[in-house]
């Protein structure tokens, strides 16, 4: 159970980590060169990689890209299971209220005809 609890912290120990280094700390400026910014520019993002880097790092980096863009891609993949899942469980108990009101509504009918029998009496 303590293992357990370990492997959940360091999972949500990255994830942090992950989330920081993807959305920044928000604490540098913006330039066209920051991937993450909104400010980012393709064009110059390669230029400057391509002059700046010898082949070596060009193909580094981009098996760290791809590296990353799976990352974020089975991220997102999970979090969309997480909502479909809960989208499931949700629409499930919305069911089954639905039908207990459906119950619940027989018995106030049989509920007021009774009072109204012994209102009359």
């Amino acid at each position: 159970l303590q293992v357990m609890a370990s492997l959940e912290g360091k999972k949500e120990r990255r994830r942090r980590a992950e989330l920081l280094q993807f959305y920044g700390s928000g604490q540098k400026e913006d330039t066209p060169y920051d991937i993450n910014s909104k400010h980012f520019n393709h064009d110059m993002y390669v230029q400057k990689i391509i002059k700046e880097s010898s082949l070596k790092q060009l193909l580094e980096h981009e098996a760290q890209m791809v590296s990353q863009i799976q990352v974020l891609d089975s991220d997102c993949q999970t979090l969309v299971y997480d909502h479909y899942d809960k989208f499931i469980a949700a629409a499930d108990i919305v069911r089954k209220m639905k039908e207990g009101s459906v119950k619940m509504e027989a018995q106030i009918t049989r509920l007021q005809d009774n009072m109204s029998r012994i209102t009359a009496s």
